[in-house]
């Protein structure tokens, strides 16, 4: 269970004000569901992903993963409690243009072996299988920006995580990709994993379990129910 009690997070503007990014923000997420945080940009959406993430400490409140209290650890036990527990999807891919698919997806493995085990280097062909993307295809940089997506996708699940991130997963690519993308997050819901995606796309809203509306960082009241969705059977 992720808990965050009363989140605020603050930054100094280039005029030396001060953005209040998030205002009093508290929400549970639980294993085995599909949470979908909608809202305009410049809403606050990111910076609230990037706290659960670890990568930013709030301002003030409490962010606690179990036992654990992710706001009082120090940087480098962030750090590697997001590489054993967090899958990250970016908006813009973040992937390295001169690798291939492979290679992209195993990045995260590079952290923390000298050497790739065989059983990462198979399960990250695995996973290419499974996105129905070319293990030798070429740098990233040449494929369509639905296969850098789904690329995105494979290095976000190599190291098998329970907590799976994805920012504006759909912001980037045609309707048919995008259908595939929320598709693919709701089935790792069903697998078990808590999947978090923060999103202006009403299509995300519309499959997700739950959906929480933050505006001008503040939460507001809610969650939102959207009619249930049915099931899509698709071919990654």
């Amino acid at each position: 269970m992720i808990m965050l009690d009363n989140i605020s997070a603050r930054f100094a503007d280039r005029t030396g004000g001060e953005i209040e990014a998030l205002q009093s923000v508290s929400l549970q997420f639980a294993p085995a569901r599909f949470y979908a945080i909608i809202g305009p940009s410049g809403s606050g959406k990111t910076t609230l992903l990037h706290i659960i993430a670890a990568i930013l400490q709030p301002s003030g409140g409490t962010i606690r993963v179990g036992d654990l209290a992710l706001d009082t650890m120090s940087e480098g036990k962030r750090d590697a409690w997001r590489r054993h527990n967090c899958g990250l999807i970016f908006q813009d891919f973040r992937l390295i243009d001169e690798l291939g698919p492979l290679d992209n997806v195993l990045v995260p493995a590079w952290f923390t072996h000298l050497r790739t085990p065989a059983a990462l280097r198979e399960r990250a062909e695995a996973l290419l299988a499974h996105f129905n993307v070319p293990v030798r295809s070429g740098p990233v940089a040449a494929l369509s920006r639905g296969q850098q997506q789904r690329v995105a996708m494979a290095r976000a699940l190599l190291l098998e995580p329970g907590i799976v991130l994805a920012d504006e997963p759909t912001a980037s690519v045609d309707k048919a990709n995008a259908e595939l993308i929320i598709e693919e997050l709701h089935r790792l819901a069903r697998q078990g994993k808590t999947v978090i995606c923060v999103s202006h796309d009403e299509r995300v809203a519309r499959r997700a379990d739950q959906v929480f509306e933050i505006e001008d960082g503040q939460l507001l009241a809610g969650p939102r129910v959207y009619p249930a969705a049915h099931s899509v059977e698709v071919q990654l």
